[in-house]
């Protein structure tokens, strides 16, 4: 679950691409800012390699102790929003320091184990797709809000149900030991894109659903092999970049 996301040693970072392209043309590393950077390349193969960076914090704030696991962060009208991980049906909203901390209930919802937050330009979605005690859940499904209804506290919203199309066996698993864990959600402008937490292989796999509501399979795209487990993301859109962060070991307490 989310406690975890406290506790993140691993971060990637790729390129993400979805386009085609002719045979002729060359394939590299695109992006300006990688060590390897290859100004002649057009598509880029995933080879970027970036510097290895220690970030420290400029300052650090108490929280309005109802926030007390938080499970997903967004920026949007100046304010920062994140969500509970689980039993909790409210999004919180608060500005850079902490303060006008306000709480907005999502009538008529559920929290099993939210785990996820991100948005687009008129909505808000909430991923209800933590899957770590036993692996088997068959309720899975992302929350979508939209934006302005919010802002008017009566928040309108919709529910993209979904399975993941290559889960086969619903047995019980043993704990932390699921290949269909989720923690990460990103939009784009017509998809939605899913990286799993997957304790048993610590590779995580992509996968993708519409943002229209209904019942899907999610589809799988590709695994990467990252050596640990994926607890968030973000699209950086300018520079079609996607940043994953997760942790490879376990600190101790």
């Amino acid at each position: 679950c989310s406690k975890t996301k406290r506790r993140m040693k691993l971060l990637l970072v790729f390129l993400f691409f979805i386009s085609n392209f002719g045979f002729a043309q060359i394939s590299g590393c695109t992006d300006l800012e990688a060590k390897n950077y290859n100004p002649n390349a057009i598509i880029n193969d995933g080879s970027c390699v970036y510097k290895n960076l220690k970030i420290k914090p400029e300052f650090s704030i108490v929280l309005n102790d109802t926030i007390h696991e938080t499970s997903g962060l967004i920026s949007w009208k100046k304010k920062l929003w994140t969500i509970n991980d689980d039993s909790d049906i409210h999004i919180y909203s608060f500005d850079s320091i902490g303060a006008d901390f306000q709480k907005h209930k999502l009538k008529k919802t559920r929290n099993k184990d939210w785990e996820a937050l991100t948005q687009d330009s008129l909505y808000i979605y909430i991923g209800d797709f933590g899957n770590n005690v036993s692996g088997n859940r068959k309720d899975l499904y992302i929350l979508k809000i939209e934006k302005q209804s919010l802002l008017e506290n009566n928040p309108k919203i919709d529910t993209i149900a979904f399975s993941f199309e290559n889960q086969y066996n619903f047995d019980a698993q043993k704990g932390n030991t699921t290949d269909f864990d989720c923690e990460t959600i990103i939009a784009t402008k017509d998809s939605l894109y899913l990286f799993t937490k997957e304790w048993s292989s610590k590779q995580t796999r992509l996968y993708v659903l519409p943002k229209k509501p209904g019942s899907y399979q999610a589809i799988f795209k590709s695994s990467l092999n990252v050596n640990g487990l994926i607890t968030d993301g973000v699209l950086v859109e300018d520079k079609k970049v996607v940043v994953l962060c997760g942790y490879s070991r376990k600190l101790k307490p």
